[in-house]
């Protein structure tokens, strides 16, 4: 398309390098947490029925393979879990505070 179009855009934007590698941050983000993930007993996610936890382990097996895993969707179950470990952490701890 950038040939075809080269004579209507400005030179600037025709020697701009693409967006497309933008999901690599988001996925060396995502790989430690994952592993953490993987390493676990439970996932909360699927202990409360959200989630199927095989297919969350399969996936996440599949993104380190770097095979297709429905990466966006996988990066929200990730920080789902994530969120609700930290908020349960954190709770117990201020029961423990208060006793």
């Amino acid at each position: 398309m950038r040939s075809a179009l080269s004579d209507l855009w400005p030179a600037k934007l025709q020697a701009r390098r693409s967006k497309g590698l933008f999901n690599v941050p988001w996925q060396e983000a995502l790989k430690p947490m994952a592993q953490v993930l993987l390493a676990a007993e439970h996932l909360y996610l699927a202990e409360h029925g959200f989630v199927d936890r095989s297919s969350v382990l399969s996936r996440l097996e599949r993104l380190f393979a770097g095979l297709e895993c429905n990466e966006s969707q996988l990066r929200q179950i990730v920080l789902f879990e994530f969120w609700l470990r930290n908020r349960t952490t954190m709770s117990h701890q201020q029961k423990l505070q208060a006793a």
